[in-house]
């Protein structure tokens, strides 16, 4: 064991791929709370190469306790939890696990807006009480499916949509998509990079956006006002990307149909104000982050972030799966 490096590897992120984790040989994997002063504490007192996180955020103490030329591994894409300005100071890696989810997060997309569209979960709560409540829901095919943000999920999602719905699919990217583009992202009918164009033609947006700075609450009052009456709104991608008090309003007030959220600004979920808590309404479904949670695709994510490790280990940083080289 004295020969292995010391993989730190949050509670969170070892609870989804156990199995996996557990077989790995070539690292000394030490499993640990993932809130940052117990975890920074136990990368530093086993001077750790390298700690596997989930998304919980790290704002201070970790950067200082991990050592220089140390990986902080994500294990997912989105790195929006980790501060990139401080692990450059400290000379540390960040990676994430880019491509392994791409299916499993598309898939997850489509059955949260089916949950909206069809009610299944409410009336088999209904039915558990003993109460046979029969009502109309809405078609997935021959909807117009507006994605914001074009990226791995998004294109995933398009090709699900078009060609196993039969749904319409349109798309809102900062760049301009020529027709010879829209050839390489199959199942993408236009590309719009005008928000009130595109969200004017949509029955469901759906975000596929990162999160940073320049998407902080993207759909803020201004531009939910934007959206028809009859939409829905899904978000599995972060939950900065929605200003919640003002989405509360919107679906309070009726002013679109309906929306399915699986990620929030604070997680677990906790509402801004008591008097706008998103679980109080009746059209809008909510999941506790599970978009990537599949057995399948945990035990993928989990053998890229080892992949990333063993990649930096050898020094073979032009190899590792990587937000950013730092």
């Amino acid at each position: 064991m004295k020969n292995k490096q010391v993989v730190v590897v949050a509670d969170s992120a070892y609870n989804k791929a156990t199995a996996f984790f557990d077989s790995v040989e070539d690292f000394h994997l030490i499993v640990a709370p993932e809130e940052e002063n117990v975890l920074a504490e136990i990368v530093s007192r086993e001077n750790a190469f390298g700690v596997i996180l989930g998304t919980y955020r790290y704002t201070g103490l970790l950067y200082e306790k991990m050592k220089s030329g140390g990986v902080l591994a994500r294990f997912g894409v989105g790195c929006d939890g980790l501060d990139f300005n401080k692990a450059k100071e400290k000379n540390q890696i960040i990676t994430n696990t880019p491509g392994v989810l791409d299916q499993t997060v598309a898939e997850f997309t489509v059955f949260l807006a089916a949950e909206v569209l069809r009610k299944i979960g409410h009336v088999d709560r209904l039915m558990k009480q003993e109460k046979w409540n029969t009502h109309l829901g809405n078609d997935l095919n021959g909807k117009t499916w507006l994605i914001l943000g074009l990226g791995n999920i998004g294109k995933k999602l398009a090709g699900i949509l078009n060609f196993g719905f039969g749904a319409r699919v349109l798309a809102l990217s900062r760049r301009k998509y020529e027709n010879e583009d829209l050839l390489k992202n199959p199942g993408v009918a236009e590309v719009y990079t005008d928000f009130h164009q595109a969200v004017s033609r949509a029955d469901i947006i759906s975000l596929h956006l990162p999160a940073n700075s320049d998407t902080w609450h993207f759909l803020d009052r201004s531009r939910l006002k934007q959206i028809n009456r009859h939409a829905i709104l899904i978000n599995t991608a972060r939950g900065s990307l929605i200003d919640e008090e003002a989405l509360y309003d919107t679906l309070y007030e009726g002013k679109i149909s309906g929306a399915g959220l699986d990620v929030f600004e604070s997680e677990p979920y906790t509402p801004k104000s008591e008097t706008k808590d998103l679980r109080k309404l009746h059209n809008v479904v909510l999941s506790p982050h599970l978009a990537s949670s599949t057995v399948e695709c945990c035990n993928r994510m989990a053998a890229s972030v080892m992949s990333g490790l063993r990649f930096a280990a050898k020094g073979e940083f032009n190899r590792m799966n990587r937000a950013d080289l730092l």
